[in-house]
């Protein structure tokens, strides 16, 4: 699914370099600030966010308008965003769950070898 709610015309990279004036952007515009009342205390939307505000910085007018509908949309529609971010929630659980608990092993301790039956 491509969603495409920065940009008509690509996807949001996650992997784009932080913009040289990061620092001066995130204290002049108070985005700590921001970015906490946005995120509710729930650190996956607090860093997307900000990576998506930084790194999506893209302003033309035509980007502006259909950003502002893909609000608008969300804001018609909150339940469906909402069903949304549960899925992604969800998605990124199982995958965690998955990578440390299907041996059993937690991140924080070293990764052994299952113990070998008696012969």
């Amino acid at each position: 699914m491509k969603a495409r709610l920065t940009h008509p015309d690509r996807d949001f990279d996650p992997t784009q370099p932080w913009p040289g004036n990061e620092q001066a952007l995130v204290q002049d515009l108070a985005l700590d600030t921001l970015l906490g009342a946005m995120a509710g205390g729930d650190t996956l939307v607090h860093e997307v966010a900000r990576r998506a505000l930084l790194t999506a910085c893209r302003a033309d007018l035509e980007t502006i308008r259909y950003r502002q509908a893909v609000l608008r949309d969300g804001l018609d529609h909150p339940a469906a965003l909402r069903a949304l971010y549960d899925l992604a929630i969800e998605a990124i659980e199982s995958k965690r769950k998955h990578d440390f608990g299907v041996w059993g092993f937690y991140p924080a301790t070293p990764r052994s070898p299952p113990a070998r039956p008696p012969v």
